[in-house]
């Protein structure tokens, strides 16, 4: 497939769904947050693209998966997603770097528990799926490491861009 074709097939799955968007928000479907969750993204073409690139440009698919993610993240476990930025060990912003470096030896389940820790986990990676250069630039490259110790105790993760 080419870039002419992909293009096409992106401008004319933006247009169907957004079409299946406002026919949601018409129809007056869903819960409160649902709704305003689905009412941002008519504005937002990078994570439209997102679902259409992951549904092979399916629109009707791509609009199903978007709108059980948004049933799931506000109706079914709203725990689980944050509503509000984390700020977690943050960016260095002048070299383009996304870190964290959790030490599981020292970690405390009390203070930080584990539900927090994958809340963490789906914001980083929602974070870095709504990076337009992260889903499509193939220049940008991506390093993760991990260092275990003979305990398995010791972690070390950082991404590097």
């Amino acid at each position: 497939m080419d870039t002419c074709d992909t293009t096409m097939q992106e401008r004319d799955g933006i247009a169907e769904i957004r079409s299946l968007l406002n026919e949601f928000l018409k129809s007056g479907e869903g819960s409160e947050k649902v709704r305003e969750y689905i009412s941002s993204v008519t504005q937002d073409d990078t994570l439209i693209r997102i679902y259409l690139k992951g549904r092979k440009y399916r629109a009707n698919y791509a609009w199903e998966t978007l709108k059980r993610n948004a049933e799931v993240r506000f109706d079914k476990y709203p725990e689980v997603f944050p509503t509000e930025p984390i700020d977690v060990i943050g960016q260095l912003k002048n070299v383009e770097i996304s870190c964290i470096l959790p030490n599981l030896e020292k970690w405390d389940p009390d203070e930080i528990s584990s539900e927090q820790m994958t809340i963490m986990g789906l914001y980083l990676l929602e974070r870095g799926l709504r990076d337009d250069d992260m889903m499509t630039n193939a220049s940008s490259s991506f390093t993760v490491a991990l260092e275990w110790d003979s305990n398995m105790r010791s972690y070390t993760h950082y991404i590097k861009r």
